[in-house]
């Protein structure tokens, strides 16, 4: 975590890593089935989106100022 005013594109890529670890992770764990949350694939398939949708919206290596993101 970086207290950093402007966000740079290695902290979407961090962002990015976390995320995709952390749903790969409670996917594993069985939360998918149990829960009745989503199944891996779909999963995979909301990332994408979610990644498509934040690559429209932010080109890589754009610096955004915090207040711009809310």
């Amino acid at each position: 975590m970086h207290l950093e005013p402007v966000v740079h594109t290695k902290h979407v890529e961090e962002a990015h890593r976390i995320f995709k670890i952390s749903t790969l992770n409670a996917a594993a764990s069985g939360m998918s089935n149990s829960s009745g949350m989503n199944t891996p694939s779909e999963l995979k398939e909301m990332t994408m989106k979610i990644e498509e949708a934040i690559k429209r919206r932010v080109a890589i290596g754009t610096n955004i100022s915090y207040p711009k993101l809310q």
